[in-house]
């Protein structure tokens, strides 16, 4: 290496979901990744897997990982892991924090994550102890939150006092994870040659991302508007046969498995319609709805979580007040977190069963006809999703900022 040449930094990555946070540091400037972090496969999903049956050993450990949970669950435990960093410089964790050597920036996601994904923890003294604890500690330099809704909601825990409140102000920072797109998304088919409109839905889970009702909305639509589409991407095996059968028998309806991969999902479906719809009744950052603004695309979507941060109503979008309220004001999940219970998709069947799911459809027919009638309209939100997506998306601008934070965090630590 040449005396002029400045080594890289070294990033490893402590925890399991390694492609995720591969995703974050990829093509940072100053950072390169551990031998140990490269070491993982992602497998295509259009590769068929075999599946044999589990070890007794396999599921000795599946059990034991069960008991784990609910035990932190019921004695306030909170999310973390003891890792020993060995040629790096800086460990990226997520999710929690950890016991470590070196220095470390943790990823989270909301504030539930750190609990186990459960609000009964928040008063424990267990928690309150350890939390407070592992802000103090010199190996966490900072707290990347995913959203500014999870970083209020983790600030407003009332069981926090203030010098924990303070800490977390003084090392927490928002930065939405950058989306790796295989090349720029072109404007050009919202211009004056687009003669029909194309609805995009995205989710594996059709029941809770609201396809159901976007289906019914759709099939009513399209009785009065001719030049339309529906495209689903979503599990087909996940959806119910009678419903399926309200698939194939809609008119201007094409339905996807959901087997591609990112850049599949891109070139097939981002960059080739012009309307993302995504009435989700649970969700915490929704990384589709980046991917979604990405490709200029106007949002029909619900309230939820994190979502108004980037879907702004009646600029880039049309925003609904979501059925199910988890969160207070300041986005503090309420005493339990309705949607991970186990029950939750049973709700969501009698909530639609019942009809009260009848305004999301009203909602996202009237919003519908309004982008596929009014093409002005319909380009001016494409316009403002393109400018979000420059000033509080862009890729290569969070990845300098997270190069910033990096060269940060390892300076402190020397």
């Amino acid at each position: 290496m040449g005396a002029n040449m400045k080594r890289k930094h070294i990033i490893q990555l402590a925890h399991p979901m390694r492609e995720m946070l591969a995703e974050v540091v990829f093509g940072l400037k100053d950072f390169e990744l551990a031998k140990s972090s490269l070491s993982l496969v992602v497998p295509n999903r259009n590769t068929p897997q075999t599946h044999s049956k589990p070890s007794f050993c396999h599921l000795f450990i599946i059990r034991i990982l069960s008991m784990v949970a609910k035990l932190q669950k019921k004695i306030g435990l909170i999310n973390f892991r003891f890792y020993a960093g060995r040629s790096c410089d800086l460990l990226v964790a997520h999710g929690g924090f950890l016991v470590t050597n070196k220095p470390y920036v943790t990823y989270i996601e909301k504030a539930t994550q750190i609990y186990g994904y459960t609000a009964k923890n928040y008063n424990k003294h267990l928690s309150i102890f350890l939390i407070k604890s592992f802000l103090k500690s010199k190996r966490l330099k900072k707290i990347l939150f995913l959203s500014d809704a999870a970083f209020r909601g983790m600030l407003n825990i009332s069981s926090f006092d203030r010098e924990t409140k303070a800490l977390i102000k003084s090392k927490g920072v928002v930065v939405y994870p950058p989306i790796r797109r295989p090349k720029k998304s072109s404007f050009s088919r919202f211009g004056d040659e687009l003669t029909c409109v194309r609805f995009l839905y995205i989710s594996n889970d059709f029941y809770g991302k609201g396809g159901l009702e976007l289906l019914h909305a759709f099939s009513r639509l399209k009785n009065e508007v001719k030049n339309i589409q529906l495209v689903l991407v979503t599990s087909i095996q996940s959806i119910r046969s009678e419903h399926y059968q309200n698939v194939a028998n809609t008119a201007g309806v094409e339905l996807h498995d959901f087997i591609f991969t990112r850049e599949e999902l891109f070139e097939k479906f981002f960059d080739r319609c012009h309307i993302f719809c995504y009435p989700t009744y649970s969700d915490s950052f929704s990384a589709v709805i980046n991917e979604a603004i990405s490709s200029c695309m106007p949002i029909i979507t619900t309230d939820f979580y994190a979502i108004p941060e980037r879907v702004k109503d009646g600029y880039n979008g049309y925003v609904c007040a979501s059925p199910f309220v988890n969160y207070d004001e300041h986005y503090v999940i309420y005493s339990e977190h309705f949607t991970d219970q186990p029950d939750f998709y049973e709700k969501i069947r009698i909530f639609q069963e019942s009809g009260r799911s009848q305004y999301i459809e009203e909602f996202l027919y009237e919003k519908m006809k309004l982008l596929a009638m009014d093409r002005k309209v319909l380009y001016q939100m494409a316009l403002n999703s393109k400018n979000i997506f420059r000033e509080h998306i862009d890729p290569d601008e969070t990845r300098r900022r997270l190069n910033e934070l990096f060269i940060e965090s390892v300076k402190k630590s020397t």
